[in-house]
């Protein structure tokens, strides 16, 4: 839902784009209603994936996953192994 994302995204350094990726319809729609609604530059820094992480096909230069659930914590180190990025995860099961 992009609690933690668009605040990271809001202070992140000009350029870096964001992408949150969620597999569930509601949680896209709410980040993509929270994106519409922030402040004007958010929309040009954050997109949203509707999909499984294993399935992610687009640019990826970091992984950030936080509270993944189940296997998603596991799916996101394997994107970051795939693409050899760097990346941190912080399971919400632990």
């Amino acid at each position: 839902t992009g609690n933690l994302l668009l605040p990271l995204a809001a202070l992140s350094a000009p350029g870096v784009e964001w992408v949150g990726i969620d597999m569930k319809h509601r949680s896209v729609q709410l980040l993509e209603q929270r994106i519409t609604n922030a402040s004007t530059h958010l929309p040009a820094r954050v997109r949203v994936w509707a999909g499984l992480i294993d399935e992610y096909a687009g640019p990826c230069d970091a992984v950030l996953s936080l509270h993944a659930c189940g296997g998603a914590s596991d799916a996101a180190l394997a994107l970051a192994a795939r693409r050899g990025v760097p990346y941190i995860v912080s399971p919400c099961c632990v």
